[in-house]
């Protein structure tokens, strides 16, 4: 087959009916949509947590999209289709913090684990594809030629992947779906090698070839088949160039001219959509920009005005959900899959995964397990929530994401919102606090909202009737909704509609 089935518009042109029935039945794929892009932090000269956001396919100024967890700049980041992810920072002191948000939602990011080293200075220095994110080189004061990955499903601290040629910094790099290429950067001084791994494997960077000219802080976008860098610094003090420089994928071999940007500029962002290379913010001679830039990557050319950040900055880190490390064909979206990887029927509440997190035994325990609720089996390790004492939590969850409320020891008890997605494995994230720290009482909640309805404190009246809610899909701090007609504690059951929730029972 030429495309695969369901089509998310349409199906059309000649199918065998044995390979509609293994697609629908399995795993399935759709063409991608319209893509984000996202520009995170920077410095104006004040550090900033800001994240920004674009449609790639429609040309016009950024908008808020959320924050990262602390003011920062000098990181870098790739994305899934599903994950914008973004590791490496000053803040200001160097970290190895590694964060991430999910694409269709507006939001703050959430911690996902520790880069192997605590560097930046990585400029556009991150690729990936769907399945792994790689950090290249890097500076604390000392300069790496540390390559390390993550796998982006699953939350967690990064792995050694190799190294590159030479210690360095400011180098960029991106990816199709099997290569990622790394240009330029700087120690002990301005440099032009071009190298590349294989992202499916582990292992040192080889000689691709060279740039134009010695370059670092480049701006890097790619397709399927070309990688582009754009502008940089090409000497001390001031020296920015505005050329954009070509290589492909398939043939290793020497950078061409492939038109200018705009304007001279380095130290910007690089995405794309696989088609239409971006690039934004940076600096131009040494002053901040908000200008974001676009060119056609299939076509060597000059580049035309996108639009404008929400603030001029540079030393920022981007991330698209489109790349040319994507196939052209995308999985089913993440709701249809439950953590075994089989489809989930969709919508009216039906799903394939029933989660169990916390509780005693005989202490507290911070596990994660789940149960196929369509066949009698045993539980299953799915992973850990974020403390390890969390008895007596509140539950509920959407199609797509799991949300556990509070709970704890007597004298521990916590106001943490754990959450988790049912797409993938792995232990669960910060998504937030309640309007209190409380345990015991109940959760229900529908495709939009979860509630965490009473429970108890460790002080007189001791039982609470407070309501409080979230939105599932956006992270961030529960509101108050209401309140019961009494305190409830332990023994409470919670229960939903789409449209409806009932508590019963309960210590009052």
């Amino acid at each position: 087959m030429s495309e695969s089935y369901p089509r998310r518009d349409q199906a059309r042109g000649i199918w065998k009916i044995n390979d509609i029935t293994k697609n629908i039945k399995e795993v399935g794929t759709y063409p991608k949509g319209s893509t984000r892009g996202l520009f995170a932090g920077g410095e104006t000269p004040t550090d900033l947590s800001t994240i920004d956001f674009i449609t790639i396919e429609t040309s016009g100024n950024a908008t808020d999209f959320g924050e990262l967890t602390a003011a920062s700049l000098d990181g870098a980041g790739t994305g899934s289709f599903t994950r914008a992810i973004f590791g490496g920072f000053r803040t200001p002191s160097v970290t190895d913090t590694i964060e991430y948000t999910q694409f269709d939602t507006t939001g703050n990011c959430a911690d996902f684990g520790n880069l192997t080293q605590s560097r930046s200075y990585l400029d556009d220095g991150c690729a990936g594809n769907n399945v792994r994110a790689l950090w290249t080189c890097g500076s604390n004061g000392a300069q790496y030629n540390v390559i390390d990955f993550v796998t982006i499903a699953s939350i967690g601290n990064a792995t050694d992947f190799g190294d590159a040629s030479a210690t360095k910094y400011s180098v960029s790099s991106t990816s199709n779906a099997t290569r990622c290429v790394i240009a330029g950067g700087y120690n002990p001084s301005w440099r032009n090698e071009i190298e590349f791994v294989e992202i499916s494997s582990t292992g040192n960077a080889v000689d691709f070839g060279d740039l134009l000219s010695s370059t670092q802080s480049m701006m890097a976008a790619s397709s399927t088949t070309r990688a582009c860098f754009a502008g940089g610094n090409i000497a001390p003090g001031s020296a920015d160039q505005n050329v954009i420089q070509s290589i492909e994928f398939a043939s290793k071999g020497n950078s061409v001219n492939f038109g200018d940007l705009t304007q001279v500029q380095e130290r910007g962002g690089g995405m794309s959509n696989g088609k239409v290379g971006i690039v934004g913010g940076g600096s131009v001679n040494a002053s901040k920009t908000n200008v974001i830039q676009q060119f056609t990557i299939a076509t060597a050319g000059n580049a035309t005005d996108f639009g404008d950040l929400t603030v001029a900055r540079d030393r920022l880190a981007t991330a698209s959900n489109n790349h040319g490390g994507l196939e052209l064909f995308q999985p089913r979206a993440p709701e249809l899959y439950s953590p075994t990887g089989r489809p989930l029927p969709g919508g009216a509440g039906v799903g394939f995964a029933g989660i169990l997190s916390g509780g005693l035994a005989p202490s507290g325990v911070d596990d994660i397990e789940f149960v196929n609720i369509s066949s009698a089996g045993n539980a299953t390790d799915f992973g850990n929530l974020q403390s390890a004492d969390r008895h007596a939590n509140q539950g509920t969850g959407s199609s797509t994401r799991g949300v556990m409320f509070g709970g704890g020891s007597n004298g521990n008890i916590e106001n943490t919102i754990d959450y988790i997605e049912f797409s993938t494995k792995g232990n669960a994230a910060d998504f937030g606090n309640l309007t209190l720290s409380k345990r015991s009482g109940a959760g229900a909640g529908n495709q939009t909202r979860g509630l965490a309805m009473g429970g108890s404190i460790d002080a007189s009246p001791y039982y609470v009737d407070n309501i409080d809610y979230v939105t599932i899909a956006t992270l961030g701090n529960a509101t108050d909704f209401g309140d019961l007609s009494d305190g409830t504690d332990s023994g409470a059951g919670g229960v939903n509609s789409t449209t409806r929730a009932l508590i019963g029972g309960g210590i009052i």
